[in-house]
């Protein structure tokens, strides 16, 4: 950009820990506008900082795309595209549903369901749209174009945005959801290789030379909900440890606070981060986070989950609950349990790791599905206790319920043992 000749520059969703670049840039007399809403430690160089801690509670949990979205409707643009990506970041970035976000995905929401872009309407392939479906249909093959680099280029998806030609359009999808399918794939391997490195300290530290990059924060989110400990996965490239943090019970900032001698970069939010360490300053970079983490206390690893009565369940009262959404970070679908619940049929797919088991509550078919490796034995067992959210999924114009599963457990008989 400097060769180009380029005067002014524009950072959007970093910039406030870049105090090397901005230095440089400041030498060189360039014009610098930051929007950003990572964590601000220190007041960064440039001449425009827009960061949500600087504006009203309203928009204090703007993403960076939702900076940019309000930037855009201060010029006066309100078109719907603007909306409807903006709403994607917002769930994406997994902010706070709250406030302006809210606000911002309830209106997104209805207007992708009224009058998508075609470009993200290839891609969920849907007719009826939600807030998970952006979650876990949409988001995730966005990002792997990004994560998985050495096989795509980042560039497909500005390309992909800007085209208008709907056979351009489906083509890219494709594309799209090729990559996808490797970074799933890819996630699976690494995962088993992850949780043989688990181990009894409150803190994961999982490093592996062999790991991609791209998916380390997919796989360290993955390894935190599993084992409900902070979580560090990472891989090493020039002597360089580079990974991502994810944490649900304690702040990562806290946590790195006292080893940050020992850290070479830093930065994020307070529950996910990203993070290197020279492979000669990392077992004591450990050290000293492992011995601060009785400073914090984490939540207990078992939580309670409310049990649903059979007679409370109907379609009526799942439909009513869905007016309460949308659900997200800050606003989650609360998780219940079902239990002792007889299984009419399944479906597995091991290369997947896709369970489902369809389940009858007062004539009402419920779809558990869980998408995690889970004991062999649960396949072929009923009764079972399944644990997770429940939702409202119309597909194709017939009523459908799904539980997105947490858990899934049983009691053996002869062993008295659960299976989870």
């Amino acid at each position: 950009a400097m060769e180009k000749g380029y005067d002014v520059f524009i950072f959007v969703d970093n910039g406030v820990s870049l105090h090397e670049q901005l230095a440089y840039l400041k030498e060189h007399k360039k014009q610098v506008i930051i929007l950003d809403h990572h964590t601000l430690e220190t007041e960064p160089v440039c001449d425009v900082l827009i960061h949500p801690d600087l504006l009203s509670d309203y928009y204090h949990q703007l993403c960076g795309a939702g900076l940019s979205y309000c930037l855009n409707q201060a010029f006066g643009f309100h078109d719907s595209e603007s909306l409807q990506l903006a709403m994607v970041a917002t769930i994406g970035d997994m902010v706070p549903l709250v406030n302006f976000n809210r606000d911002l995905v309830k209106k997104g929401l209805r207007s992708i369901n009224e009058q998508p872009m075609l470009h993200l309407s290839n891609l969920i392939k849907k007719q009826s749209i939600d807030e998970e479906d952006v979650a876990f249909n949409l988001v995730p093959k966005l990002n792997a174009i990004g994560r998985l680099s050495d096989i795509a280029n980042v560039n497909t998806l500005v390309n992909f945005f800007l085209n208008d030609d709907v056979s351009a359009i489906l083509s890219y999808v494709t594309a799209i959801e090729s990559v996808n399918q490797k970074r799933k794939a890819l996630v699976r391997s690494m995962q088993k290789t992850a949780m043989t490195l688990v181990n009894d300290d409150p803190f994961n530290f999982i490093v592996d030379a062999n790991f991609h990059q791209g998916v380390v924060g997919i796989l360290a989110g993955h390894v935190m909900r599993l084992t409900n400990k902070p979580t560090l996965v990472a891989t090493i490239s020039d002597d360089i440890i580079k990974g991502s943090l994810r944490a649900e019970n304690v702040d990562l900032f806290q946590v790195i606070h006292h080893a940050r001698d020992h850290v070479k970069q830093f930065g994020g939010h307070q529950k996910a981060a990203g993070i290197q360490v020279h492979v000669d300053d990392f077992d004591e970079f450990k050290s000293v986070v492992l011995e601060h983490m009785e400073d914090f206390k984490l939540e207990a690893g078992v939580k309670s989950i409310p049990v649903v009565q059979p007679q409370l369940i109907s379609l009526a009262a799942i439909k009513e609950f869905e007016s309460f959404g949308p659900f997200g970070m800050g606003f989650e679908r609360p998780v219940v349990a079902l239990e002792n619940m007889d299984v009419v049929r399944t479906y597995h797919n091991d290369r997947y790791q896709l369970s489902k088991w369809i389940i009858k509550v007062n004539d009402l078919e419920i779809e558990a599905v869980s998408f995690d490796a889970l004991d062999p034995r649960l396949k072929t067992m009923s009764p079972l206790t399944f644990e997770g959210t429940i939702q409202y999924k119309p597909y194709n114009g017939y009523d459908k319920v799904v539980m997105r599963l947490e858990k899934v457990h049983a009691k053996n008989i002869n062993k008295n043992e659960i299976l989870i």
